[in-house]
């Protein structure tokens, strides 16, 4: 009786392991979709981003071109495209060190060292969105206002 209560309750704990390990690996894989997901959002913009700057380029060029002596607002609004020119750099060049530094194989790990991992690369993720969603307004903003 006594062997009989001992293999159910190891038999029980064995379930309950293989449950935790399931939800862990559960965890795991949401938590690099929506990583993941973010990062095809960013991949998705940056031919835009790289048309602003093309733009702000072309519009710089000519605010700099109606700059004579003292016109502080041609001067202003060229250092405006110049600030979001050197943003939406600064968010591109976030994202390729992001996609370079990012290992997405960490087998071998246990979960908190994964989970630990995978949401500090979510919150730079994060971060690197906003900024390039910020930048990227500011710059159409400042295009679509010089037309």
């Amino acid at each position: 009786m006594k062997d009989k209560f001992f293999l159910i309750i190891i038999l029980l704990l064995l379930a309950s392991c293989e449950n935790q390990a399931k939800k862990d690996q559960e965890m795991e894989s949401k938590t690099q979709k929506v990583i993941f997901q973010i990062h095809d959002s960013l991949m998705a913009s940056m031919d835009k981003l790289m048309n602003l700057q093309e733009k702000l380029k072309k519009h710089n060029l000519k605010a700099d071109f109606k700059i004579t002596g003292k016109a502080p607002d041609s001067l202003i609004l060229s250092q405006k495209m110049e600030h979001a020119y050197l943003a939406l750099d600064s968010s591109n060049q976030q994202m390729m060190n992001w996609m370079n530094a990012f290992k997405p194989d960490y087998k071998g790990k246990d979960h908190a060292s994964t989970m630990n991992y995978l949401e500090t690369e979510l919150a730079k993720l994060k971060k690197i969105d906003s900024l390039t969603k910020t930048s990227m307004k500011a710059a159409d903003s400042l295009v679509n206002h010089e037309k």
